[in-house]
């Protein structure tokens, strides 16, 4: 999803290809510019929602296809003003009256996307002209040209079309005037939609300060959507003073399985070599299937290069027991220790007592970095006793045979994460689909 301005100058200006699926639906109909979109923005008295899409990328393609071409994107386009941009050029296609637009966005022409996609990269990211960007992007805007809060990455056309109505919910002049204030701030830090959270809460603990994070402690303990606590103590993992990250530790025992999960999840993200032990003391313990799998895929990933025999103990354990409600998690992050005999024995163990197909795969794929000859007959002799509706664990024994003969490296790594998604990750696709105010 990081595409380089430089492939432009590599060929990728020349005519592109536009799937029908795109071609065939409706386009929606995209602002010129920012400076018009927010001048309509500023009329209606509704927000300004700015995509960023590039070409030749899978996520990117499906915003295209399934997401902006969707009734449910046209329906939110009437309570937003929508404009896209993107670095390619496009072919042409003519419209009624004789104006050629972009074939791919349809409405705006590729030189008023270009200029979009400029903006954006320099004014708004501060990226030079051959950085890469993320995408899919969407930043929503007041009328007023203030950011309101953005989202990366793909999403389904139900979350994008809330987002977009919550933006403009959000556009209300008393709410764009107390936005930069305290009491405003505090607001946000529990609204439904966690894109708006999560910008609110880094603004309230950069300022460091102890009644404020009092004040986030207290709309913790009282809000009973697991979201907001999950969202305050998350956010305390990555604070830079120690006394906030302990907060953020001690919300691993918390009452809300879902809060534990998220708290587990931000250890991972923040990359910290602290929150080892604390999530070692606590994975034994931890009985909530989400909530465990989250502390094992954290350890796997934040004891990797330190090796912590501490760590690898609590993975093996959890490997190797076939109660453990979130067993495929912990075979899936123990892989950096396959070498080890005592590890390769609790994944082989999966193999010969079966299971779902994600504890095998997880196993397997594992096993793939183990560099064991012997391994590798046993896994060509396990493909074999496969059936033909295990085709999805059939692929990840090819790749994992492969890897242990020294070709197919490229791109292994990634299979571990498309086995088993994230708890935390799974747990916000099922969020997505349920509106605001039924969370």
């Amino acid at each position: 999803m990081r595409i380089a301005r430089t492939l432009a100058l590599i060929g990728l200006l020349a005519v592109a290809v536009v799937p029908a699926t795109a071609q065939d639906r409706g386009h929606p109909s995209w602002s010129p510019s920012i400076e018009k979109g927010l001048a309509e923005a500023k009329t209606r008295g509704v927000a300004l929602m700015v995509a960023i899409n590039m070409d030749n990328e899978r996520g990117n393609q499906q915003m295209v296809d399934d997401v902006y071409s969707s009734k449910k994107f046209h329906d939110a386009a009437k309570s937003c003003v929508i404009a896209m941009g993107s670095l390619f050029k496009h072919p042409g296609k003519a419209m009624t009256g004789g104006k050629t637009v972009c074939a791919r966005f349809g409405s705006v022409t590729c030189v008023e996307h270009q200029a979009i996609e400029s903006t954006v990269r320099q004014d708004w990211l501060k990226r030079g002209p051959h950085d890469d960007i993320e995408s899919p992007r969407h930043f929503f805007l007041a009328p007023n040209g203030k950011i309101l809060f953005q989202k990366v990455w793909t999403m389904s056309a139900s979350e994008l079309s809330e987002l977009m109505k919550r933006a403009s919910e959000l556009c209300t002049p008393e709410k764009i005037e107390a936005w930069d204030t305290l009491e405003g701030r505090l607001e946000r830090a529990a609204d439904p939609i966690s894109s708006v959270r999560d910008i609110a809460l880094a603004d309230l603990i950069a300022e460091n300060d102890a009644a404020i994070v009092d004040q986030l402690v207290k709309l913790a303990k009282s809000s009973k959507d697991p979201n907001v606590p999950g969202s305050i103590y998350a956010a305390f993992v990555g604070a830079e003073d120690e006394a906030r990250r302990q907060l953020g530790a001690a919300a691993l025992t918390h009452k809300m399985p879902e809060v534990r999960m998220r708290v587990a999840w931000a250890m991972q993200k923040s990359g910290a070599v602290e929150h080892l032990k604390p999530l070692v003391a606590r994975v034994g313990k931890e009985r909530d299937a989400k909530a465990k799998g989250s502390m094992y895929r954290a350890i796997g990933a934040l004891a990797a290069e330190s090796q912590d025999k501490g760590a690898k103990k609590a993975l093996v354990k959890g490997a190797g027991n076939s109660k453990d409600p979130a067993r495929a998690h912990a075979a899936l992050s123990i892989a950096p220790w396959a070498k080890e005999k005592d590890v390769k024995a609790a994944l082989q163990k999966i193999l010969v007592q079966g299971g779902a197909t994600d504890l095998r795969s997880a196993a397997v794929w594992s096993l793939g970095f183990s560099e064991d000859k012997e391994v590798r007959g046993e896994l060509v002799t396990f493909k074999e006793s496969l059936s033909r509706r295990e085709w999805r664990l059939d692929r990840v024994v090819k790749a994992a045979i492969s890897r242990l003969r020294g070709i197919g490296e490229e791109g292994y790594d990634a299979i571990g994460a498309r086995i088993l998604k994230h708890p935390a990750e799974a747990d916000e696709e099922e969020d997505e689909k349920k509106r605001p105010w039924e969370r």
